[in-house]
């Protein structure tokens, strides 16, 4: 075969839907990179990435604008890529958006097969095309870090009567996706569990962390000893998950009460148990 006849094979595993065919069509050893992997993976690595696109996008194919031979062993191929997000991506629900996201792969063969893929293409479209936010903003600029967070509420204006809070600081990436894995199903369940009021998430640096809101101290420490909370909690002790961790709840020493602007401009109070209370976390 040809380095465009190989470059072909690999386009049409893409196609086919097929992790391993895309393995098969690589040469052993063979690397794959864009701007959506932290490092080349190959192999059963691979097999995993393609997997997850294909979880994501069950409907998943590429169109090929352009393939064109660039020497005796390599090829440069522009490809408009298309797909449904019909399935979860990075455990969110999925959204039911399509996407079309434009790139280009360069690459490099041997009489094995495809030897290397690197990949070029805008690694926010996919994200704004669904539905997320992309932010781009510095890790750390002098004594201050910068993160992303999430906020989750059931609505109910309920003044908490207490706030648990865990830190988990991670070691790499991978660490850091295990935590999200688990903090994901863990607020799913929260939220119907009773006590519950609301939540925040945040990720700074190295620190990972969330505290949620309760009717009371009991209602929290009685949600934290079952479901995936516990299974989190058996993993960290268990199974190399994180570096150090801490989680503490507090009791409020007072609340102030809450205030809400009116549409005449006016602060007014919006207490608990009237008609224009608000959730206070």
């Amino acid at each position: 075969m040809t380095a465009l006849e190989k470059a072909q094979a690999y386009f049409a595993a893409w196609n086919a839907r097929d992790p391993q065919a895309v393995v098969a069509s690589m040469a052993s050893g063979g690397t794959y990179e864009d701007p959506g992997t932290p490092s080349p993976v190959s192999g059963p690595a691979l097999a995993g990435y393609v997997g997850g696109l294909l979880e994501a996008f069950p409907d998943l194919s590429f169109e090929l604008m352009g393939v064109t031979p660039t020497g005796e062993n390599s090829v440069s191929a522009q490809w408009i890529m298309r797909g449904t997000n019909n399935g979860s991506m990075r455990g969110l629900p999925p959204t039911g958006k399509s996407i079309e996201l434009t790139g280009a792969d360069f690459l490099e063969t041997s009489d094995e097969g495809v030897t290397k893929v690197v990949g070029y293409f805008d690694s926010g479209v996919i994200p704004r095309q669904i539905g997320m936010q992309v932010r781009v903003q510095p890790e750390e600029v002098g004594p201050f870090q910068f993160g992303t967070s999430v906020r989750v509420s059931n609505g109910d204006p309920t003044p908490p009567g207490a706030f648990a809070s865990t830190m988990i600081v991670v070691r790499s990436e991978e660490d850091r996706e295990r935590v999200r894995n688990f903090s994901r199903p863990i607020l799913q369940e929260l939220l119907g569990t009773e006590g519950f009021l609301s939540g925040i998430t945040g990720s700074v640096g190295d620190r990972m962390l969330t505290t949620t809101t309760w009717k009371t101290a009991e209602s929290a420490a009685k949600a934290f000893r079952g479901g995936t909370h516990k299974e989190a909690i058996a993993e960290f002790f268990n199974d190399d998950l994180g570096a150090m961790a801490v989680t503490m709840v507090f009791e409020p020493h007072h609340l102030n009460p809450m205030w809400k602007r009116g549409d005449d401009g006016k602060m007014a109070r919006a207490d608990a148990d009237g008609p224009d209370a608000i959730p206070y976390w």
